[in-house]
Order: C-alpha cells, then structure tokens, then sequence
C-alpha cells in the first residue's frame, strides 16, 4: 500500500474508512483486501454508458509494438525498454495518420511511455500542421494550464502527456484518445481511456486510437470485470472479451447475438490470414473473432510471461482462457492451420516433436497432436524433423 495513504490511515486508527474509485484494484490487478473489508458496486460503466453518463468509445486496435522480453516491474513494463521499442519516427507518424483519417479536428490527448516518447509525438503532429503540445509533471502548474486551457477552447487540437493526465484530470468535451503506451496493467488502461468518456453537451461520442496492443489483452472498458477485494488473484485476467464487429455498420456487439442487434447483419466464418510480427498498419475496428487479433494476443500475453518469468504452458493457458482452445505455436508465432505454409506445418510438428520428448509421451502422440489441430497427418517433413529432434537430444547428452 502506498505510504502516503498509510500515514493518513496510521493517524486516525479509530475512523471509519470509504474509498471512492472507478478502479477498484492496484495497479498490478491485486484486490484491496488488505485495506478495505467490503466491496459495494454502485454501477458499470456499461450501465452508465447505458444512462449517457459516460460515452461508449469506438475502439480501433492495429498492430502492437513487440514487447516480448521486455521486464515487468512493480506490476507494469520497465519504462527503459519499453520506449526504445515505442519512440520510433516509424510508429510516431503512424499516430498522426491515423488520427488524420479516423478523428481529424477531435481535441485529443495522447499517452506516451516517457517524457522523449511525448515530446516526440507532439513533434510529429506539429510537423503534420496539426495544433499539437507536450506535458509533463516537470512543467510549472502556469504552464500545464496553459497547455490544458488551450486544449479547451480549441487552439490546441492534441495534447501528449506521460502519467501526467491519466487520473485527477476531467475534460468532459474531450473526444480522442491515442494509447501510445502499452501497459500490463488493467487499471492504468481503464484510466487513459476513462479521460474521453465524459458525457457533455454537443459531444457526439468518444474514440480511441489503440496502437499499443492494450485492447487485445484487457479488454474494451465496457465489459464485464469481477471485482474483488482478493488480493491474490488479478482483477480481470480470467473475464472474457465478449466482443465481436459487424462487417456493416461496425458495430460492436456480445459473440453470443446471432446477428447485430442494430442492422441484422449475420456473422459469416473470418477471413483467416496471418499478420506481420512487425511493422505498423492501418488501423480496424477492434475485433477479437479473427486470426489477426489471436497471434496479436498471443505477442503481448508472451511478453507478459517472459517478463514475468512464467514457463512456457502459462502462456498457452491463457490463450485457452480467452478462446476456448489451445494455440497452435511454431518458432514462437501462433500459427493458423487453416493457412500454413509448409514450413510452418514442420515447425508446429518439430513443436509436438519437442514436447512429446520433455513429457516423456511416445513418439506418435506428435503426429496425433498435429493431425489434431491440422486436421490431417504430417507428411512431406516427418522424416527430417525426427532426424533433426534426434541430433538436438544427442548434443544435450555430449553437452551435460
């Protein structure tokens, strides 16, 4: 708990505490049952999307910064890393075309890793012509409300910050969001996207601009979160997205509706191809019934493990979690059977291969694993792929 908060506690021992809080949760996901000894919800932001409270954003989701082997700490990536793999003139004017195409003239706040990071993206949009500033918590209080009060009346069109907006700050004409900066933590994603949800006369609604990957593993902040007070388990990690697109009117609806509820559109099977690893793209409505989003999910819950220092199977099971089977894996890259390469095919069977070796199965469960997933037996690469798992296991037992 935090020491700024335990001091006040620690002086009125004989009080009666209530927090107030629209995340209920540290930022690591622990509950707060340590501090607090009951949980009352007094509404969803779904419910007060419903009551126009708050604004329901369009959420678009493209491709994500790879964040394997960057380091967690205290429940979040180490910043360190993380910008280096964010703050690239690639990526940054990525940021300013999509907003041109999907939210030009919307007064926007943007969130970045590190002070650099924002102070570039307010760079690139001012290189663009577009009315652009940095914030940051080293400024003078004259200077930050300066920045803000521009923001308001519409001279300034998009402000980037890091850490410096995301709570404790209320704009209810605000309209945009840009996530910048990718983060494992639910809590601090629920609070970026929370600060364009407002509702207020004459906003027609609210949008995020998700280049960071955030939305494929937490979720829309809509959805149905169990909170608890448990501190040993992580608020949200288990819920499911429940989301789905209608290819017509792009609306966002339950995967369990038989059509959109607001033009009858019928889902049809998605078109399955396999994304770049690398690179930036143009941004979709976000969608977590297609290929594209499961190897995008797969990326970052891989970075979060090695991070994280978890084997391998945690991975795995969290995919299984969110979708209902299990990934099928070649050279680390999730691999859509319906459309894999011949190579791919042989490195999903060098994969069952491998972990038929580690769990002591025989050598045919690999071949039955495969035809599993792929819906016919491995053939064309058997041969050489048990020739190459043999000399692997041959060079360990010289090596040891």
């Amino acid at each position: 708990m935090a020491s700024s908060y335990g001091r006040i506690l620690d002086n009125y021992p004989d009080a009666q505490v209530l927090g107030l809080t629209a995340t209920p949760f540290r930022l690591d996901g622990r509950g707060l049952g340590d501090v607090f000894g009951e949980l009352v919800i007094a509404a969803t932001a779904a419910e007060l999307c419903r009551s126009g409270v708050l604004h329901d954003p369009r959420v678009y989701a493209g491709k994500s910064p790879d964040l394997r082997r960057v380091r967690i700490s205290m429940g979040d990536y180490a910043l360190g890393e993380l910008s280096r793999r964010t703050n690239t003139q690639e990526l940054n004017a990525d940021l300013v075309q999509t907003w041109l195409e999907k939210s030009p003239g919307r007064r926007t706040v943007a969130f970045a890793v590190d002070i650099q990071h924002s102070q570039a993206i307010a760079a690139a949009f001012q290189a663009a012509g577009v009315p652009a500033e940095h914030l940051d918590g080293g400024m003078s209080r004259q200077e930050r409300e300066g920045i803000l009060a521009r923001l308001r009346d519409g001279r300034t069109l998009v402000v980037s910050n890091c850490m410096v907006l995301t709570e404790g700050w209320d704009l209810p004409a605000l309209e945009t969001a840009i996530v910048a900066r990718p983060t494992a933590s639910l809590n601090l994603h629920l609070q970026m996207i929370g600060r364009i949800m407002r509702a207020c006369p004459d906003k027609d609604g609210a949008i995020v601009l998700d280049h960071s990957g955030n939305h494929h593993v937490h979720g829309r902040v809509t959805r149905r979160i169990e909170y608890s007070l448990d501190s040993t388990r992580r608020v949200g990690e288990s819920d499911p997205l429940r989301l789905r697109r209608c290819k017509a009117c792009q609306l966002l609806f339950d995967p369990e509706e038989p059509c959109c509820p607001e033009c009858g559109w019928t889902p049809e099977p998605p078109a399955r191809e396999r994304p770049p690893v690398h690179g930036t793209g143009r941004l979709v409505v976000f969608d977590d019934s297609d290929f594209a989003y499961r190897a995008e999910f797969w990326r970052l819950i891989e970075a979060q493990r090695m991070a994280a220092g978890f084997k391998p199977g945690w991975s795995a099971y969290r995919f299984k979690e969110r979708f209902g089977e299990w990934p099928v894996v070649a050279d680390g890259e999730l691999v859509n059977p319906d459309r894999a390469s011949l190579e791919e095919k042989r490195g999903v069977y060098m994969a069952f291969v491998r972990q038929a070796e580690e769990k002591g199965f025989k050598p045919g469960w690999a071949a039955y694993r495969y035809r599993e997933v792929s819906g016919c037996w491995p053939r064309g690469f058997v041969d050489e792929v048990r020739r190459e798992a043999l000399s692997e296991r041959f060079a360990r037992l010289v090596q040891a």
